[in-house]
């Protein structure tokens, strides 16, 4: 069976054929991705460029994230498992890690926490490859099935850091969360678009997940012992 290809190569022929007519530059770069098959390479390093000592994250949103203590940031050193690993961030906001220990990550741009992290591998290992990541304290608790202290990065979801914890139970419900951030208690209904303009987690923020109401369980049977509490006073107070 012979596959027909969507559109003719008969105009992108053409159309190179127009570019590589051009002079100057504009022929240059045209020839170039004439001969790359369509692709544009990048040239290649000049040898007289001095090499990376450590690679890191890019600055970008990294920059806005800010930790505390009690957060986490990962690290993973390539081929290098004693200076891998999640390390907490202690209370004086230093990276509890007898080698990490001078690098403050609490309360600084993310940014600069992942350079210095990044330059004092680079003093320990020629040209290392590095990744570091930070790792917000998030609690989720209430109606869900894993309720635990969970380490999450800043581009979680409160979605999904519900969904981390295995979902809401039988009697959770998604339109009774609670989210205490910064000392401050907010009802989320997240069961309508509304609700999930909160956005991302922060650092130290607490899930809590409601449950529904049972009349039997809630009321009824309470109700039902107190009354039979009540009888067996009374029964004895007669008796005597």
């Amino acid at each position: 069976m012979t596959t027909r290809p969507l559109f003719s190569a008969a105009p992108i022929v053409f159309a190179l054929g127009a570019l590589i007519s051009l002079s100057g530059p504009r022929a240059a770069a045209a020839q170039a991705l004439a001969g790359a098959g369509g692709s544009a390479t990048a040239p290649p390093p000049s040898a007289s460029a001095a090499p990376a000592r450590a690679s890191a994250p890019l600055p970008g949103p990294e920059s806005a994230v800010v930790l505390q203590a009690g957060d986490m940031v990962r690290i993973d050193v390539w081929r290098q498992p004693e200076l891998s690993g999640e390390f907490r961030v202690g209370p004086d906001g230093m990276i509890q890690h007898p080698l990490y220990h001078a690098v403050r990550a609490a309360g600084r741009p993310f940014d600069q926490v992942s350079a210095d992290l990044a330059g004092y591998v680079g003093g320990l290992l020629a040209q290392p490859q590095m990744i570091v990541q930070p790792l917000y304290r998030i609690t989720v608790s209430g109606e869900v099935r894993q309720p635990n202290v969970y380490a999450l990065t800043p581009e979680t979801s409160v979605t999904q850091a519900i969904a981390l914890a295995g979902g809401p139970t039988d009697r959770g419900r998604l339109d009774r969360v609670r989210l205490v951030r910064n000392g401050r208690e907010i009802k989320l209904n997240l069961t309508r678009p509304e609700s999930l303009r909160i956005g991302d987690v922060q650092s130290g923020d607490q899930l809590i997940v409601g449950r529904s109401g049972d009349v039997l369980r809630d009321y009824i049977g309470p109700l039902a012992s107190a009354a039979a509490a009540i009888a067996t006073v009374v029964g004895i107070a007669v008796r005597n």
